[in-house]
């Protein structure tokens, strides 16, 4: 009996833990049913793998892109919206339904002539999956925002800017107003005394 208790705990103990992936995963909601003809994205979803993260695009529904119908994920690296293409975004993927293209700022535009690791971008239905590298990135936090395309569009999440990793809110203090003082008690024998008299 001991040794099979000891192979279950060591198979336990072995295990790659699901909690601790899901844990680290930071999930983006978004408005469903406002993208018109474009991919409706429902949420996105990034979480930090070895030498970068990984970034899921659920949509609501199954999606075909075909070559009309386009997901592009930007980052703005340094938070700074003066700098880069559009909103600020140095870096800029986009993806249809015939390839994936992973793309720099310039200063004149957005180039995919240089040098990064291969971004493999795969679409399953409702999930548009890829990896981007720390080293690409060239920072740990940044801004980043998803838009779909057709002849509509769908900016994500909410209004299409949110922060990696998400900003911290700071906790409201909460008052505890003190208790009131309890009313004296008077012992039996005083209040005997003074009923006495």
């Amino acid at each position: 009996m001991s040794c099979l208790g000891a192979i279950a705990v060591a198979a336990l103990l072995t295990a790659p833990s699901t909690a601790g992936r899901h844990a680290l995963s930071t999930v983006y909601g978004d408005a469903i049913g406002d993208a018109g003809d474009a991919p409706d994205v429902a949420w996105v979803t990034i979480r930090p793998v070895a030498g970068g993260l990984t970034v899921d695009v659920t949509l609501a529904g199954p999606t075909r892109l075909g070559p009309y119908g386009w997901i592009l994920f930007a980052v703005d690296t340094d938070r700074d919206s003066y700098t880069g293409g559009g909103r600020g975004d140095e870096l800029l993927l986009f993806l249809n339904g015939e390839g994936a293209t992973f793309t720099r700022w310039t200063g004149g535009g957005f180039s995919p002539d240089f040098t990064h690791h291969d971004v493999k971008a795969a679409l399953s239905g409702t999930d548009l999956t890829f990896v981007l590298s720390w080293a690409d990135i060239g920072a740990r936090s940044f801004n980043f925002s998803v838009a779909s395309l057709r002849e509509n569009a769908d900016l994500a999440p909410g209004f299409g800017i949110a922060a990696y990793p998400r900003r911290r809110t700071a906790r409201p203090r909460t008052h505890i107003a003190p208790s009131a003082p309890a009313p004296p008690r008077l012992n039996a024998s005083a209040s005997g005394k003074r009923n006495s008299r």
